[in-house]
């Protein structure tokens, strides 16, 4: 059996794949309960639309409004969590989504020094 080794260089191959956004992003889809699903255990997380909205949405030929981004969280230095999105999620299963998550997009967050 191998075992994969990993450096820095390795894990930031992925950094373009993902993004930093302030958790109210999900406050909208929070308010919608019957539109929007949000599975999280605060580790990793999933936001997805309900079966009753996707059925919704093909029949009103507006499939294109359908979301599904796989999320995690990571610690602010003042104590608050931090969505971090996999962004081909964003771009290419969510793309009407990106201008409302374009908002919540953290520029320059500051990460406790402490594994979160």
């Amino acid at each position: 059996m191998s075992s994969l080794r990993y450096n820095k260089s390795n894990l930031k191959s992925v950094d373009h794949h993902l993004s930093y956004f302030d958790q109210q992003v999900l406050a909208a889809y929070r308010n919608e309960p019957d539109k929007y699903v949000i599975k999280s255990d605060y580790f990793e997380g999933e936001l997805t639309v309900t079966s009753e909205y996707f059925k919704e949405l093909e029949k009103t030929r507006k499939t294109g409004d359908y979301i599904n981004i796989r999320f995690g969280y990571r610690g602010l230095k003042n104590g608050d969590l931090a969505i971090v999105a996999w962004l081909p999620d964003l771009f290419e299963k969510s793309k009407t989504h990106v201008k409302k998550w374009s908002s919540f997009h953290l520029e320059n967050p500051e990460w406790i020094s402490d594994h979160d």
